[in-house]
């Protein structure tokens, strides 16, 4: 099986990943049963170059572990994914592939990334730095926010792209540079689903996180579909509705770029204006469409000089890196109300909350739930309706899901669901007057000259 092709600047040599050995499948429960190491080294992903005349194929990388995702450096080098240091999802046995570097001829492999979870299908911009697609679970949810990142091709200056806040589309990657602009493509897709679904056109300089910054190229797919069952709720988890199969796009100028579509190539343009080039044959489609002529050759771009004596050895560990680091508390100064013991400061949570489910519990459901009401892994602040605490008793009739057999809460008049309703109010009365960074009333929050 092969995969992610790349072809060079000069357009005269390609690199892939290639798996010579047939499936040897993983955990049952792996999301991606053909990518977690194997003990034979042709059962693994590894990384190989050719001429685009198909003479002189080397094999660049070896071992029981999986290389993916190449792509040509301005330098000449090549950047990639490896699973090779010792990490897994949290969540499943799978495998977590992060960012290396090596030169052409396959030496100097070296780790440039520190992220314990998982990079993919990087990628070089006009600028010379990598973008590529990261995901972890530092201060936000496990499944939605995979989103873009920039980083030196020598692993220096790691600095986020477009999405780090955003919760959907849940998934940002294939990403590819627009000739002449900063902007880039991206296929859009939700976590856990296959590696396809909508393609946009991103331009960060309308926010890091801003909705305006993404331009939906394929229409007719909705991008900010979710999960059947999910409700209108979702938040990029698990399997996705999107329903998209678009995926590897490749601009080839500022307003045409080439894509698969369920293995029918296309070229587009920027207004949903389509040919189909090539189609599926005997069963097989076509994917990762690439141009092949020459194209400009980025800026070769590194860090400070300090920083290259990190070094990022295979067993997971950091060592040699410089760094500042700054030390605050976080109550002095920097919320709403400046101490730990209120809201705003670090606490959303109704204060109330707990105590009044418990007391609703002990008088009206202790028939079907003697400790307490209870209650999913995340509450939801802002339509706090939405929460299976009140959904489940409330009757269908009414809007509920009615999941407690009989209505507890025949309406939403019932004393005691607006007595839980109520325990929000506080949370919402703050957010209203100091809204959050990612709600629609903050540009208007920001924009007030007496504030």
């Amino acid at each position: 099986m092969i995969t992610t092709v790349n072809l060079l600047y000069n357009g005269r040599e390609v690199v892939f990943a290639m798996r010579q050995g047939e499936l040897v499948a993983s955990n049952p429960v792996a999301h991606i049963p053909d990518i977690s190491r194997h003990k034979e080294e042709k059962s693994n992903y590894h990384l190989y170059r050719i001429n685009i005349d198909g003479s002189e194929l080397r094999q660049l990388t070896h071992g029981t572990y999986n290389n993916l995702d190449p792509c040509w450096l301005p330098d000449g080098g090549i950047a990639f994914i490896s699973d090779r240091k010792p990490a897994y999802a949290y969540c499943y046995v799978v495998t977590s592939p992060v960012l290396y570097h090596m030169e052409r001829d396959g030496s100097k492999q070296k780790r440039l990334s520190a992220n314990y979870l998982m990079d993919f299908t990087p990628s070089v911009l006009t600028d010379g730095k990598l973008v590529y697609t990261r995901w972890e679970y530092v201060d936000r949810a496990a499944c939605p926010i995979q989103s873009l990142w920039t980083i030196n091709p020598d692993g220096t200056e790691l600095a986020g792209f477009y999405g780090n806040r955003v919760i959907s589309p849940g998934t940002f990657m294939d990403a590819q540079p627009i000739p002449g602009t900063n902007q880039v493509l991206a296929t859009t897709t939700n976590h856990n689903g296959s590696c396809h679904g909508g393609i946009v056109a991103i331009d960060p300089a309308k926010g890091a996180n801003a909705p305006e910054a993404i331009r939906n190229l394929t229409p007719e797919i909705d991008i900010y579909a979710h999960r059947v069952g999910g409700g209108p709720w979702g938040n990029g988890m698990l399997d996705r509705q999107i329903g998209g199969t678009y995926e590897k796009p490749v601009a080839i100028n500022a307003t045409r770029f080439l894509v698969s579509k369920g293995g029918t190539i296309q070229l587009r343009d920027f207004d949903a204006h389509v040919t189909s080039l090539l189609f599926p044959q005997d069963g097989m489609g076509f994917y990762s469409p690439m141009p092949i002529c020459e194209t400009v050759t980025p800026p070769v771009v590194t860090g400070n000089f300090m920083d290259h004596t990190t070094e990022l050895p295979e067993d997971g560990s950091v060592s040699g890196a410089w760094a500042t680091v700054y030390m605050q508390d976080v109550y002095n100064g920097t919320s709403s109300s400046n101490h730990k013991a209120h809201l705003g400061s670090r606490r959303m949570m109704p204060l109330t909350l707990d105590s009044t489910l418990k007391n609703v519990a002990s008088r009206r459901c202790a028939s079907c739930h003697e400790n307490d009401i209870p209650q999913e892994f995340y509450t939801r602040v802002e339509k706090p309706e939405h929460n299976s605490f009140l959904l489940a008793p409330l009757a269908n009739k009414a809007g509920g899901t009615q999941r407690c057999g009989k209505p507890v809460f025949l309406s939403t008049d019932d004393p005691d669901y607006q007595r839980i309703l109520k325990t929000f109010e506080p949370i919402h009365a703050l957010l209203k007057e100091r809204p959050r960074a990612d709600m629609p009333t903050y540009e208007n929050f920001c924009e007030d000259p007496s504030i």
